[in-house]
């Protein structure tokens, strides 16, 4: 795959942050985030780019990748891309074969269709409720987890209702690592909060 996968990938959402959303995804950039999924789909596209291209010149060692925009993407020089599990999943590692290719999916067969088209990766979600998206659901809970993980060979992320004392029991279940939006958005303090995840996946 185009890079090595981080066990932590930070997904953007400007409408939880405190401080603008560009001031946050800096800082955490800065702070050494690994790993940010733009993904502000309550904007205009024009709005999306604009942020996007902004906050390409401040990722530095951080991976950036971007939410089903994939020739922009390709344009703006990101490390990745991430698109529903119903896009036409052949036609966008055609179209991106250097970028890391994610799915976000919601069922072991979504999970088994990208990991046919060549993605490198999956995002899972709900694995728990989330504050995020009240009512999102039902939540597929750790042993669905443990089960398409254990099913497949592609790397899974576990996204929704994600915290500090619930990424050991994901790790277990055998995910690579969890994707994080709402506990990293919403804090006080994103940068402090970011590094604690980091911390918590260990050297």
């Amino acid at each position: 795959m185009p890079f090595d996968l981080p066990r932590l990938l930070v997904i953007s959402n400007g409408q939880q942050t405190y401080a603008p959303v560009l001031e946050v995804l800096k800082n955490l950039c800065a702070a050494g985030a690994p790993w940010l999924l733009l993904r502000e789909d309550y904007l205009t596209l024009e709005q999306q780019r604009g942020l996007a291209v902004q906050l390409m010149q401040h990722a530095q060692q951080t991976k950036i990748s971007i939410s089903d925009d994939v020739k922009f993407a390709l344009q703006i020089g990101a490390h990745g891309i991430h698109v529903a599990a119903d896009a036409d999943l052949h036609d966008v590692r055609a179209a991106a074969p250097n970028l890391t290719m994610g799915v976000h999916c919601h069922s072991p067969a979504e999970v088994a269709r990208a990991q046919a088209a060549g993605a490198d990766y999956v995002t899972l979600s709900p694995v728990f409720a989330t504050a995020s998206k009240p009512g999102y659901g039902p939540a597929l809970g750790l042993e669905m987890l443990r089960q398409t993980a254990q099913a497949h060979t592609i790397p899974v992320l576990a996204l929704a209702g994600i915290a500090m004392e619930t990424v050991a029991d994901c790790l277990t279940a055998g995910a690579h690592g969890v994707a994080i939006m709402g506990d990293i958005m919403r804090a006080d303090d994103p940068v402090k909060r970011m590094q604690a995840y980091t911390k918590a996946f260990g050297p």
